[in-house]
Order: structure tokens, then sequence, then C-alpha cells
């Protein structure tokens, strides 16, 4: 009984470290950095114009692609991620969620250009 209420507690203290972590980084990027002025439709979840689909692709493995809905075309670009991601309509950040098997993770932040690159951004760099 102690070995299993033990690995409970392990699992808390990462998913602990997990959400401390993702929190110390997003205080460095928000999406109010990379606003955009107008949004298409009440599809957009990103950029104003864009939707981005999430698809499994295994176990802690999802595929996000990203569909510009005003010219009906899907960038050639997808983003992997492990925890998930998250994006706003009037925003052109993302937020990579990237998790181990122990729940800890963190977060990486990319930008939707104007003309559909995506770019990692770093730390460093903030605007």
């Amino acid at each position: 009984m102690q070995k299993n209420s033990l690995n409970i507690v392990k699992s808390l203290v990462f998913i602990g470290l997990g959400w401390v972590s993702g929190q110390a980084l997003a205080q460095n990027w928000a999406f109010s950095d990379f606003p955009v002025t107008a949004i298409y439709n009440e599809n957009v979840n990103l950029a104003g114009t864009y939707l981005a689909q999430t698809t499994s692709c295994g176990t802690q493995c999802q595929q996000t692609q990203f569909t510009n809905l005003k010219t009906g075309k899907r960038l050639d670009s997808t983003l992997t991620s492990s925890g998930g991601i998250q994006t706003r309509p009037a925003s052109r950040l993302i937020v990579v969620e990237q998790c181990n098997s122990y729940y800890h993770c963190q977060s990486e932040y990319w930008l939707l250009e104007n003309d559909g690159a995506l770019v990692q951004l770093h730390e460093s760099k903030k605007p």
C-alpha cells in the first residue's frame, strides 16, 4: 500500500513541476505580444484567418496542421507535441507543450509569420 501511495505522490510532484516550468516560461511570451487586426470568421482559432487542427499520432503524440480559411490553403509545416498546443484567434503565437512520461512539461513558443512560415521563438529575442 505504501508503494502505491509513494508513486501517486511522485506523479503529483512531476505534474506540479511541469505546471511550474510551463508557467515560468509563459511569463516571457504572451498571446497579446503578437496581435492580429481582424478575425476572418468564427471558425478561426489562430492569427485571424487560420484553423489549427490537431490529430493523434500515437501515445503522447499530437500533430497540428494549419489551414488558412480565407484562401483554403493548408500550410506545408506542421507542429508535433506531446502535451497539446494553445492558440488564440487574435494572436499569431502558438504555445506547444512538450511533456515526458513523468508529466514534466516545457513550453515551446512558435510564431505564425504573415507569409505562413512557422518560426520558433527564443526567450532572448523577445521584442
